[in-house]
This record gives C-alpha cells, sequence and structure tokens, in this order.
C-alpha cells in the first residue's frame, strides 16, 4: 500500500474551527473524488488539546495501492481541484509531505 501523510498548516488569519469546516466539509469531498485513492482520513487535532503538536493543524493521510496509482490521480481533474481548492483554507509554504509504503503489522 502506498501511502501520502501531508502535514498541513491553517491559512494565517483563518480561525481553527473555520479551517476544520473548510477541511472537511469543502475540501474532503473533492479530495475523496480522486482517481485511485483508496482511502482518505483527515486527523483533525482536538480543540483546546494541552498537547497539540507545533508542527501542524492536521495530518491528512492518502491509501494508494501503489505509486503508479497516487501518480496516476495526482494528475487527474479532480486532484488539480483539490490542490487548487488547498488556497482557500492552508497555508500551502508550510506543507509537509511524507510518502511510505504502508506495512500493516497488528
Amino acid at each position: 500500500m502506498f501511502k501520502a501523510m501531508i502535514f498541513i498548516h491553517r491559512k494565517p488569519g483563518l480561525s481553527e474551527a473555520e479551517f476544520r469546516r473548510h477541511w472537511r466539509v469543502v475540501h474532503g469531498p473533492k479530495a475523496a473524488a480522486i482517481p485511485g485513492l483508496l482511502r482518505y482520513v483527515q486527523n483533525h487535532h482536538p480543540v483546546d488539546a494541552a498537547n497539540r503538536p507545533p508542527f501542524c493543524d492536521g495530518i491528512a493521510e492518502l491509501w494508494y495501492a501503489d505509486e503508479e496509482s497516487y501518480r496516476l490521480g495526482r494528475e487527474s481533474e479532480a486532484a488539480k481541484a483539490a490542490v487548487a481548492d488547498l488556497d482557500e483554507f492552508v497555508d500551502r509554504a508550510r506543507l509537509v509531505y511524507l510518502f511510505v509504503e504502508e506495512e500493516e503489522v497488528a
């Protein structure tokens, strides 16, 4: 399984509630429409979490069968629409992408 993990920060001036709403309600369906995507998860940090990591506001996880499926999906019109939507709620200068081969253990 090929997985993209994207560490995101909200756009400056956007409240946490606005960020969460846009990510879930507006962006979520756009990302879910990417061809070849097997699973899409948004990891939202709890509001007021004392132990919130300082490095991001959330982590998106996108699962594909393999790297080729990811590359094909990334070139689709649905992916282009999802990427364009990032400008509405994400600080794109601070995006961090991590690509991994998932190995389920338990």
